[in-house]
């Protein structure tokens, strides 16, 4: 490839993220989350805890939920 080529193929990129950039902002100004999520969660935590905090860890109970949260630190 010539060095002309390469402009060409990066000014093309630069060209289709500013258009992908510029779909994304539409989507926004028009309600529409561009990055739709959907997680059914059946308690909160804290419901969880008043429930059962009770219960020594590692005891498996027939009681079935779903929490949703982010990992803010692993070690």
């Amino acid at each position: 490839m010539t060095d002309e080529n390469l402009d060409q193929n990066a000014g093309g990129l630069e060209q289709e993220k500013a258009r992908r950039l510029s779909a994304i902002d539409a989507l926004r100004s028009s309600g529409t989350n561009p990055y739709p999520y959907r997680f059914d969660r059946s308690h909160t935590l804290g419901e969880i805890r008043s429930a059962h905090g009770t219960i020594e860890p590692g005891t498996e109970t027939e009681v079935n939920v779903a929490v949703a949260g982010r990992i803010m630190l692993k070690r």
